[in-house]
């Protein structure tokens, strides 16, 4: 039992940390959005080969929207119009013929009684349907005594594809086996077909079934097998291997000062002769801090990456009033320290770049004190030392002295329950 509930929630959590990942990508392209051309070229079906530039964030299973050059139009050709194109040094794309299933739909009910909970579980079979017959741009991963082929349908189905001499593509989808119990989700499983499909298109070399048998339907996995089963097969030449080189994440420190606006409603005065409470004005303040940016941490989403901020703060709530024909001036000095795990969506993969990060903050009050010239009124600060929010910008980052040196400057907004801050930020990031 420990075991299905472990790959029930297991399941959920890739689930949504895919949801959450998509999220980050998706939310700011609703506000702005920029196409990412790159150095490629486009192979016709008379082997003609033309130069110029393709875009990176196009739906490159089904489109390929090319230009000559930075200023031209831009060209979209379908799979039916081109034989293959390339980004240089990079991936590759070649227009095939797939049968695609698109849709999971549920294709039988069984019950059966279990004898230990004397209770009726319904075990439902998911699988894929709605096939259709298209030309696509599969991604080229492996050529050789067996080809290796990769797509993302337009319904973020994955799908691998394998062929051998015979040319034919055999689809290596898996399918999902869900039992539910009283309509909720009681055990998880796949079909795992996928594997007696690879040792079919495999079947000249047995030596590999053990780690058929275990292989997960990944890009470093099944790259790894087919590069293996070539090796066994042919030993004149190596396969190629069109994967995008992964550049290993990076991970770079900055430095950076920043102004800062603050409210809160979170602290006051007591005022005993008017039986009401004195709120301190909003203030300017000012803040020092540093960042950890770690770039490159999804390969395949290049332009997202993440940020574990940590500031001090310095905030001087002041406030002047008149009680009974006496001035009352107040002074609250307040110092923090705040920790922020950010994510960051960059809009392009160009040196200088628009940014919109959003994450969770922590602020925690390290000293704090207060000025006051009447005795008779009440400090009242409601707040705990600590306190949590949400901070999310924008920002724009330019290189300087060099590709790896960056100036950046941002305009963040922290929300908490009862406090709210703006921030002008400054940096450099070396």
């Amino acid at each position: 039992m420990r075991l299905k509930i472990a790959k029930i929630i297991w399941s959920k959590i890739r689930k949504m940390k895919r949801f959450l990942v998509d999220i980050l990508i998706c939310f700011p392209l609703f506000v702005y959005s920029q196409a990412d051309f790159r150095p490629a070229y486009i192979i016709g079906f008379n082997n003609d080969t033309t130069y110029g530039l393709i875009n990176y964030n196009a739906n490159v299973y089904y489109n390929c929207e090319f230009k000559k050059s930075p200023e031209s139009e831009v060209v979209v050709y379908k799979p039916f119009e081109i034989s293959a194109y390339r980004f240089i040094d990079d991936k590759y794309y070649i227009s095939k013929k797939v049968t695609v299933k698109n849709s999971y739909e549920k294709v039988n009910n069984v019950e059966f009684y279990n004898s230990d909970k004397e209770e009726v579980i319904t075990s439902s079979h998911y699988k894929i349907e709605g096939s259709t017959y298209q030309k696509v741009f599969l991604e080229y991963l492996v050529q050789g005594e067996a080809n290796l082929y990769y797509l993302k349908d337009n319904n973020a189905i994955e799908h691998y594809f394998l062929d051998n001499k015979d040319s034919v593509l055999i689809d290596l989808t898996n399918e999902e086996i869900e039992t539910y119990h009283n309509g909720e989700l009681y055990y998880l499983n796949t079909s795992n077909l996928y594997i007696g499909k690879i040792k079919a298109t495999m079947r000249a070399c047995p030596q590999l079934f053990d780690k058929i048998d275990n292989v997960e339907l990944n890009h470093k996995e099944m790259i790894d097998l087919t590069s293996k089963y070539h090796d066994y097969i042919c030993k004149d030449h190596k396969c190629i291997i069109y994967e995008r080189k992964i550049i290993p994440p990076s991970f770079q420190f900055s430095i950076f000062g920043s102004i800062g606006y603050g409210l809160t409603k979170d602290i006051s005065v007591y005022n005993p002769y008017e039986m009401n409470y004195l709120y301190f004005d909003n203030c300017l303040a000012l803040l020092v801090g540093a960042n950890l940016h770690i770039r490159k941490l999804f390969p395949e989403k290049e332009k997202v990456s993440f940020k574990i901020r940590t500031e001090l703060s310095k905030f001087n709530y002041k406030k002047t009033a008149k009680i009974l024909n006496d001035n009352i001036n107040m002074k609250y000095t307040v110092y923090s320290a705040n920790v922020s795990l950010l994510g960051v969506q960059n809009f392009t993969t160009k040196e200088s770049s628009l940014y919109f990060e959003v994450g969770p903050l922590f602020k925690y009050s390290l000293h704090d004190k207060l000025e006051l010239n009447n005795k008779n009124l009440l400090f009242n600060k409601a707040h705990d030392p600590s306190n949590y929010g949400l901070v999310f910008g924008w920002g724009y980052e330019t290189p300087v002295f060099g590709k790896s040196k960056k100036i950046f400057a941002e305009l963040a907004y922290k929300q908490f329950i009862h406090e709210l801050n703006l921030n002008f930020v400054l940096g450099f990031e070396f």
